[in-house]
C-alpha cells in the first residue's frame, strides 16, 4: 500500500482531517474555469492556494 492510499484510508472514517492547504487547493479546483486553463496555470494556482493557507 502506498503512503497516499494509507492516508486516504485514514481520512475515509474521519480519523485524519484535511489540512488547510488541502482544503484551499480543493476550492481552487472547484472553480468553474479551472479545467479550461493550461496545466501549468492550474498547478500554479493550486500551489499558490496551498502556500497561502
Amino acid at each position: 500500500m502506498s503512503i497516499i492510499a494509507h492516508i486516504n484510508n485514514l481520512r475515509a472514517p474521519r480519523e485524519l482531517p484535511f489540512t488547510p492547504g488541502e482544503r484551499a487547493a480543493q476550492r481552487v479546483r472547484e472553480a468553474p474555469d479551472f479545467h479550461t486553463l493550461p496545466q501549468a496555470e492550474r498547478d500554479r494556482r493550486v500551489m499558490e492556494a496551498m502556500r497561502a493557507a
